[in-house]
């Protein structure tokens, strides 16, 4: 087939495209004759793609037809976000990097740190880069680790609870199977001794009027169940349940309601049935938050769910980064804001992005009654301080409404001071989320 010549668009409801041959012929819908077809749908009509041999010359012509479909109102817009709690082995194993940090921040403020881990059963791997002057630190890794996992609530009793480690784990018997670390690199080191960032990268914020912790009502939703259920349900050593928990939210833009509620909790095996799971969770959940009443429910959808932690599976750190973030309002830049000091921009413009949405909102406000949500998008450069700003408002059907964009030079320390980032707060903003001070309301 030849390469095309030109589009042409004869009327609105046909659209034909033509080779170079002159003599290819156009055939008008429904008078095709024998064609080869090849059909794709979509939302405002049907594309219909033929070919058909030329009588004069034997070659092949290609006809696009786009035949119009009158658009219907949408009956539902459905958006879909989940959570996950301090127990999900990918947030204990961020929880522990963070528990580290913590403790060499109260002995040199100006760690520097990006220290990953991964955890599997009792056994934790930490690789990456340490530059501090914390003495004999790594003398109590060890230690801290299970500290973390204590704190996290996998302790001996919670262990016992369940029937051993057969199912879970508990801060005694965690082991560090492969410490991996090493300074930061003196190249990287030159560009952040100047002020300048740690890494390139992009930054998302958003911050959004649809719940009154600005985000988007199933996120909003998602993360109180999990938090409800993990406070008080899972860490009570008098009830069968346990602390890695799920939860998933499913809401309807158009009804403004919810639709559907999926959770996964485990249980303590032939203390509790499924069915009586079920009923419980269920129960809990709709007295706890009315407006779930209507929504459809799915407990734990396996059946059963009692192996749990890093024994059911391994958990890594930065691996929950929707979850982190905004649910379904997130845009990811890539890098995970946990395990990592004040000079890291995963962490410290990811915070300044969701600040510069809500600046954004309320100084538009005014202007644009009908603003729903802003979004703002930052990058910057390895070594440099300038940061580049697009920030965007929204109505509530998801129109542009305004859009600006700067760049401006932003300090690492002027960020690191502005958000309190040399003190040991990250165990807890794992814990309650990265914008739990003072950025959700």
């Amino acid at each position: 087939m030849k390469p095309w010549k030109s589009w042409e668009q004869p009327n609105s409801e046909r659209l034909c495209l033509t080779s170079r041959k002159k003599d290819t012929e156009s055939i008008p819908y429904g008078r095709r004759g024998k064609t080869d077809m090849e059909t794709m749908s979509g939302t405002n009509g049907t594309l219909h793609i033929e070919t058909k041999k030329s009588k004069e010359t034997s070659s092949k012509g290609l006809q696009v037809v786009f035949i119009k479909k009158e658009r219907k109102k949408m009956s539902q817009k459905l958006r879909t976000s989940e959570y996950v709690t301090l127990g999900h082995p990918d947030k204990v194993a961020d929880y522990i990097s963070e528990y580290i940090l913590d403790h060499l921040l109260v002995a040199d403020p100006d760690t520097r740190y990006a220290l990953e881990c991964q955890i599997k059963d009792e056994f934790v791997c930490l690789a990456g880069e340490v530059t501090t002057k914390a003495r004999n630190w790594k003398e109590n890794l060890l230690t801290w680790c299970r500290e973390a996992v204590d704190r996290i609530g996998y302790t001996e009793e919670y262990q016992k609870k369940f029937g051993g480690d057969k199912y879970t784990i508990c801060g005694k018997q965690i082991t560090i199977a492969i410490p991996n670390i090493s300074a930061q690199s003196p190249d990287i080191a030159t560009g952040v001794n100047k002020q300048g960032w740690g890494d390139q990268g992009i930054f998302f914020g958003t911050w959004n009027s649809e719940s009154q912790e600005w985000y988007t009502k199933d996120y909003a939703m998602a993360k109180k169940i999990g938090k409800y259920l993990y406070d008080n349900v899972g860490k009570d050593p008098a009830q069968p349940y346990g602390i890695d928990i799920k939860t998933q939210v499913t809401y309807d833009e158009l009804e403004k309601k919810i639709v559907k509620v999926v959770v996964s909790i485990p249980s303590v095996e032939g203390k509790i049935t499924h069915k009586e799971v079920q009923t419980q969770i269920k129960k809990i959940i709709k007295k706890q938050f009315p407006e779930t009443k209507d929504a459809k429910f799915v407990i734990n959808g396996t059946g059963e769910y009692h192996i749990h932690g890093p024994v059911g599976d391994s958990g890594t750190t930065g691996r929950k980064l929707v979850v982190d973030f905004y649910g379904s309002g997130s845009r990811i830049g890539g890098g995970s804001p946990w395990t990592k000091d004040g000079t890291k921009a995963d962490l410290s413009l990811n915070m300044f992005a969701r600040e510069l949405a809500r600046l954004a909102f309320f100084h538009w406000k005014e202007e644009m009654p009908n603003i729903s949500r802003v979004d703002t998008e930052l990058s910057c450069c390895i070594g440099k301080q300038e940061v580049l700003c697009i920030t965007t408002a929204y109505d509530d059907e998801g129109i542009p409404l305004h859009q600006t964009a700067d760049e401006r030079k932003v300090p690492t320390d002027f960020l690191i001071n502005r958000y309190g980032l040399k003190t040991p707060k990250f165990a807890r903003l794992c814990e309650e989320g990265l914008f739990s001070d003072g950025l959700e309301g």
